[in-house]
Order: C-alpha cells, then structure tokens, then sequence
C-alpha cells in the first residue's frame, strides 16, 4: 500500500533564529541573577553562624563563672589569622591556652565590640534599647552570680549596663550583613539582625 509522503515542516526541523536568541537571552539573565542571590544568600547564613556562635560562648562564659564562684572574661585574639574569642578564667585575663571554651570567626566577618562600628542606624538602634551600652570596645566578663562585669585586676565590677557586639560581613552583591549581639544588664542575651531597614530582634 502506498502512504502518501510526509512533508516536513520548518517547524519540525527546530528552533528558529529568532527563537534561539530568546533562549539564550533568558538563559544570560538567570546567570547574572541566581549566583549573586545564592551568594549574599551564603554570606548571610555565614553571619548568622558567627553571630550564634558567640552568643553561645557568652552563654558558657557565664555558666562557668556561676559555676565556679568566680568572673570569666571574654576574651578576642588573632589565631592563625582568624579573629577567635575565647572565655578565660585567668585572674588577671590572660592568654588563650589549650582548654580555654573559643569560637572563630571566619575570615570574611567581622565583630566590632562595642558602638562606633559604623552599622546602619547604630546610633537610634542603640537609643531605643531600654538600658545604657558600656562605651569601652571590650567583651564582656561575668561575675560569679553570672552578671556583667568590667575586670579590675583580681576582681570584676558589675557593669550597671549592657554589652554589645556588631558582626558584619560584605555580601559579594551589595550591602553589607549585619547582626547585633546584645548582653542586657540584667545578663539577658539578645540577637538582632538588619533587614536593610529596621533592626529586628530574633
């Protein structure tokens, strides 16, 4: 039997010109898109890991002064050319040792201890805290009922205000991370996190 020839068409031969263009135009877009958003989306959840990180060391800082009827002091050295904090028992502070409970923080953030970091709206976000922030650029110390304290020597004088430390880090695309930790007087801890307009408490 005989069939009768199947004609093809151009539109089975494949994409046109123009059609291909239109492919590749949306395929150049989604490459210029995605990587910066996947990016800044790495970067954040890298300051957020810090920010926790050292919140939790403050957390241990106190329990042990608590624990062992004394004042620990928070302390923040450069190792291996990372910024790394650790608690440290030493009457006076002293040097990092094998033991001491640290945390470092990656190359690419930065903690800044204290106000005049530089962070958006520093100034209003530090206003509306109910308490005053310590103005030295230290981290906090605990004294042995697990409040904050300033070290003097041998002893460490309960503060009468807060702490706070900014962590930072550059998003490959655009503005900068931020997250504030904040020791309340009252040995409360608080993370805040930038949302590019308001500083909201997490």
């Amino acid at each position: 039997m005989n069939y009768p020839k199947k004609y093809v068409t151009r539109k089975e031969v494949g994409l046109s010109l123009i059609e291909m263009l239109v492919v590749v135009a949306i395929m150049l877009t989604l490459l210029a898109i995605v990587p910066p958003l996947l990016m800044n989306a790495v970067n954040s959840v890298r300051t957020r890991y810090a920010g926790t990180n050292l919140v939790g060391l403050l957390q241990h800082a106190r329990m042990d002064a608590v624990k062992g009827n004394g004042f620990y002091s928070v302390q923040n050295v450069v190792v291996s050319g990372r910024s790394t904090f650790f608690s440290d028992e030493s009457k006076p502070p002293g040097l990092l040792v094998p033991g001491d409970p640290q945390e470092s923080v990656p190359t690419q953030v930065t903690v800044h201890l204290g106000p005049g970091s530089g962070a958006p709206g520093e100034a209003a976000y530090l206003g509306n805290l109910a308490f005053p922030i310590n103005p030295a650029n230290v981290p906090p110390s605990f004294n042995a009922r697990g409040m904050p304290c300033v070290p003097n020597g041998s002893t460490c004088t309960y503060a009468g205000s807060g702490f706070v430390l900014f962590v930072s880090n550059q998003a490959t695309f655009g503005s900068l991370n931020w997250m504030a930790l904040v020791v309340t007087p009252s040995a409360r801890f608080q993370v805040w996190e930038y949302d590019g307009s308001n500083w909201i408490q997490q």
